[in-house]
């Protein structure tokens, strides 16, 4: 009976997990809130309003159906929540990973993964935030069972496959993870070494599980339908043109730029990058502490572990020579904060490092959370903005006397509507956000056409390439003035064209 199942659920949840999981709902309410009750789309977002995102050809083969779990529609309060209640399970998934006890250590664990800013960033895609981040879950779950089983590196796979089936960057968080893991372990004097690598091992060995499995579909997917998209490198798999240490001194550099920007470049100095700085200065202290009371080899590995989790987190640049890293691919670096958290956990006699790891998390997941909120106020005012221009624009093109809804339209260039605070502290203050940071919604031409249909209630028929090529090398065309003079709006040869500057 359903009264008998729940009962015997409820057994089996820890006060840890408790904990965890209403932590989670608590500081993801109050961080993400805004953007969970409003529709505040990016340029992205004016395009999947309703789609099914069915991206076989970008390799993300399970997105659409996870995506359908909550619609295919641009819901931001389902989809929100969905998306909280899945960084939830990540959250209780984790602890037993980490095995934390300490009331803080949980705390401050979902406090980071719930505020981070590469879950900000996220959001600004709503309409997939909550297919992504079950991504997450399915890449903590698949290393759980791979450790609580003897064969669970088999369901571990499956569980991984799906991770990377959603987005190919769980890759290198799954890396990156796994590393924590494997700290954790080291930590733990009760633990033999043999053990540990054992479990590295059948972490691995999920990993390489997953990989081939999805390996296998995308080898099908390009043999029996349409080639793979050229898209963040995907058709240009397994090439490389760089050497070893240019692609190392990449990944060291986009972590830095990141992580500590202004402290080691020309940058502004913002306290998200001094927040990361301490942690960076409190996890050496605590290999050195923890050094004085356990095995050296042990520490040394500890310390490789955490120098390596950036070039884990970068590790696609290794893949595919047409990788570009932005912020949704990095969520690996959460782990640099898990594993000072692992560090307080197994802390004891360092009381002044264990007060400065707290006081510094929280800092960091305070100013996270105010990085979040003043990017949904950029959003709302860019999205204001853009209402008001594009309202101008379809005035202007429903003025010309030969204007009627069967008439073509093209829209030619790009015009940025910009604002002292979006181009001043908000580029200044804000990590580089993807789909946050800019001031452009509609970024090419045809986006202008959703937002005309979606938001204004007014649909105007585009007219293709070819003709607007030809539109290009009229003279009529050459000697119009670009938006917003006069004259910027014009019909030729049948068709209303909108002339923008062509940057």
């Amino acid at each position: 009976m359903p009264e008998e199942l729940f009962g015997n659920l409820k057994q089996k949840i820890t006060p840890e997990w408790k904990k965890g999981f209403i932590a989670t709902w608590i500081i993801g309410i109050l961080t993400h809130l805004i953007i969970f009750t409003q529709y505040i789309p990016n340029h992205d977002g004016l395009v999947n309003t309703y789609a099914d995102q069915l991206n076989f050809g970008l390799g993300r083969f399970f997105l659409g159906p996870v995506s359908w779990i909550g619609s295919y529609f641009d819901l931001s309060m389902i989809n929100g929540l969905l998306s909280i209640f899945y960084m939830s399970l990540l959250v209780i998934v984790l602890i037993e990973l980490l095995t934390l006890k300490k009331t803080v250590s949980i705390y401050l664990l979902a406090g980071i993964l719930v505020t981070f800013p590469v879950i900000t960033s996220t959001f600004a895609y709503m309409f997939t935030a909550d297919a992504y981040i079950f991504g997450y879950f399915m890449v903590a779950l698949a290393l759980l069972v791979t450790l609580k089983w003897r064969f669970g590196f088999l369901l571990g796979s499956v569980f991984f496959y799906v991770a990377v089936g959603i987005y190919q960057a769980n890759l290198p968080f799954a890396m990156a993870l796994a590393t924590v893991v494997t700290i954790h372990r080291l930590l733990d004097p009760e633990r033999l070494l043999k053990e540990i690598l054992v479990d590295l091992g059948r972490m691995i060995a999920t990993v390489v599980g997953g990989m081939g499995l999805y390996a296998v579909t995308f080898f099908l997917y390009q043999r029996l339908s349409t080639s793979i998209r050229n898209y963040q490198g995907l058709n240009e798999i397994g090439e490389r043109s760089d050497s070893i240490r240019h692609l190392l001194t990449e990944s060291k550099d986009d972590f830095l730029d990141f992580f500590v920007g202004g402290i080691v470049s020309d940058g502004t100095i913002t306290m998200f990058h001094s927040a990361n700085a301490v942690v960076l200065l409190l996890l050496v202290a605590f290999v050195v502490a923890f050094a004085l009371k356990r095995p050296v080899y042990r520490m040394l590995l500890v310390a490789g572990g955490i120098v390596i989790i950036p070039f884990f987190t970068y590790s696609l640049y290794f893949v595919s020579p047409g990788v570009v890293y932005h912020v949704l691919m990095i969520m690996g670096l959460v782990t640099l904060y898990m594993t000072l958290i692992v560090f307080y956990e197994y802390a004891t006699t360092q009381r002044v490092l264990a007060w400065f790891s707290v006081l510094a998390l929280s800092l960091t997941i305070f100013n996270s959370a105010i990085i979040a909120n003043i990017s949904y106020l950029h959003l709302q005012l860019r999205f204001e903005k853009t209402t008001q221009f594009a309202n101008r624009v379809i005035a202007r093109i429903e003025s010309q006397p030969e204007y009627t809804r069967d008439t073509k339209v093209a829209i030619v260039g790009r015009y940025a509507v910009r604002s002292s605070v979006g181009a001043g502290p908000v580029k200044e203050q804000l990590p580089a956000l993807t789909g946050i940071v800019g001031e452009r919604i509609l970024i090419v031409p045809y986006q202008f056409n959703y937002f005309f249909d979606t938001v204004l209630g007014t649909p105007v028929k585009y007219a293709k390439s070819d003709e607007i090529e030809a539109l290009k090398e009229t003279e009529e065309f050459k000697q119009m003035p670009t938006w917003p003079r006069e004259g910027a709006v014009d019909t030729v040869n049948g068709i209303v064209v909108v002339k923008f500057q062509e940057k």
